[in-house]
């Protein structure tokens, strides 16, 4: 009789046992295969919001110089293109490193896509003085459409041309970051 009693506690112990296993790998495999599509998206998003920025900066940064030079006349399109700030939201992207599904990344991937996260934190802190500096010193000079520059221009705008530099520089080791983002999917098969 205690026979009987120990074996059918043993019997439901494990089948209670197998029950909580099995679920908790059927919500891992799921948590993973999540992971995958959501890495999927996020990699595409960071690729083209970077690839966006970096065109953007490219095409700014010399004609900020010519600006400041001042020797140069600048031509309608330069004024225009002068003008607008484009600046990303880096904060499109939402926060990885809170999420559950981390649990099934590999450590690696995980402390790479902290770093890509504390970078765009970076990215967006400058942005907003960039933002600001422009809104609040920058335009009302370009408004005026005066070259050469004096003296307070030229050091405001000298500024403004440093700080998007700093920006332009994080905007590469983000980049750099993405590469090594796009070799651990692919290492870790998480790529589509």
């Amino acid at each position: 009789m205690w026979l009987e009693i120990l074996l059918q506690f043993l019997t439901v112990f494990l089948g209670a046992f197998l029950a909580f296993w099995l679920e908790n790998l059927r919500e891992r495999n799921q948590r993973k295969t999540w992971a995958k599509r959501y890495l999927h998206l996020y990699y595409k998003a960071l690729q083209e919001q970077l690839a966006q920025e970096e065109e953007n900066a490219e095409q700014k940064l010399p004609l900020y110089q010519k600006f400041i030079d001042g020797e140069e006349a600048m031509s309608e399109e330069d004024w225009n293109l002068l003008s607008s700030v484009t600046l990303e939201a880096d904060d499109k992207q939402t926060s990885l490193i809170h999420s559950e599904f981390l649990t099934v990344l590999p450590a690696e991937l995980v402390t790479t896509l902290a770093e890509v996260e504390k970078l765009q934190i970076i990215s967006l802190e400058i942005s907003t003085l960039l933002m600001n500096f422009f809104q609040e010193r920058i335009f009302p000079i370009i408004l005026t459409h005066t070259t050469p520059l004096n003296e307070a221009g030229k050091f405001s705008m000298r500024y403004f041309k440093s700080i998007a530099e700093i920006r332009y520089n994080n905007l590469k080791t983000l980049k750099k970051a993405q590469k090594k983002i796009l070799e651990l999917l692919e290492q870790h098969n998480y790529h589509k």
